[in-house]
C-alpha cells in the first residue's frame, strides 16, 4: 500500500509541474513556441531574414611592388633624372659626377644651352699648362683673390662642376665644399668632376692654356 501511494503522489506532483510549467510559458512573452521545429529553419524564416548568409571578406590588394632605381652602365644605381647619370653622393653629401655628364654639360654650356659654369680648382701653374675650355680659375687655397669675379655668375648658374688633377687630388673637394657651406650656393647645383682634367685629357677631349678661360 505505501508503494502505491507514494507512485500516485509522485504521478500527481508531475502533472501539477506540467500544468504549471504550460501556463508559465504562456505568461511569458520570451517563452518557447511549442510547435515550433528548432532544428530545421524553414523558409519563412529564411524570408524573414533569421538565417543570413555568409560574409564575404575581399583579401586586401597587394601593394605595388616598388620599382628599383635604373643601374648605369657599371651597374652602380642612380636615383638622378636620366640626363645626369651615374652621379654619386659622397659621405659628406657631395655630388661627384662622372665623365659622361660632365662632358655632356660642357657641350650644352657651349653651344649657350645652359648656364654652366666650370671651375678649376688648382694652382695657376696647372691651370696655364692646361684647362678645360671655358672654366675659370678658383685656386682653392687662394678664394679670397678669385671668387669675388665669379660668385654673380656661381649664384644665377644652373649647375656647376669643379674639378682638380683627379685621382687623389681633393681640391676640387675642398672647394666645392667652401661654395656649398660658406657661401650659400645649393648643393643641388654643385659637382665635382671626380675624373679631373686627367681622364679629360685621357677622353681626347680639348685643352685651352694660358690665363684666359
Amino acid at each position: 500500500m505505501k508503494i502505491k501511494t507514494v507512485c500516485v503522489e509522485i504521478l500527481g506532483l508531475c502533472v501539477v509541474a506540467g500544468v504549471c510549467g504550460v501556463a508559465a510559458n504562456a505568461i511569458n512573452p520570451d517563452g518557447i513556441a511549442l510547435a515550433k521545429n528548432y532544428f530545421k529553419l524553414g523558409a519563412s524564416d529564411e524570408q524573414k531574414g533569421e538565417r543570413t548568409a555568409p560574409v564575404r571578406v575581399e583579401e586586401p590588394a597587394s601593394e605595388t611592388a616598388e620599382v628599383s632605381p635604373a643601374a648605369d652602365r657599371n651597374g652602380q644605381v642612380c636615383e638622378n633624372p636620366p640626363d645626369k647619370e651615374c652621379i654619386r653622393v659622397d659621405e659628406n653629401g657631395l655630388n661627384l659626377a662622372c665623365f659622361d655628364f660632365v662632358y655632356s654639360s660642357w657641350v650644352a654650356a657651349q653651344q649657350g644651352e645652359a648656364a654652366i659654369v666650370f671651375l678649376d680648382a688648382r694652382d695657376e701653374d696647372g691651370y696655364v699648362d692646361d684647362h678645360v675650355p671655358g672654366a675659370v680659375l678658383v685656386n682653392h687655397y687662394r678664394q679670397a683673390k678669385y671668387l669675388p669675379a665669379v660668385m654673380p655668375r656661381l649664384m644665377n648658374a644652373e649647375t656647376i662642376f669643379v674639378y682638380c688633377s683627379g685621382g687623389d687630388c681633393e681640391d676640387s673637394r675642398f672647394l666645392a665644399s667652401s661654395l656649398i657651406y660658406d657661401h650659400g650656393l645649393s648643393s643641388d647645383t654643385v659637382f665635382v668632376y671626380e675624373g679631373g682634367i686627367e681622364e679629360w685629357i685621357a677622353k681626347g677631349k680639348p685643352t685651352r692654356k694660358g690665363n684666359e678661360p
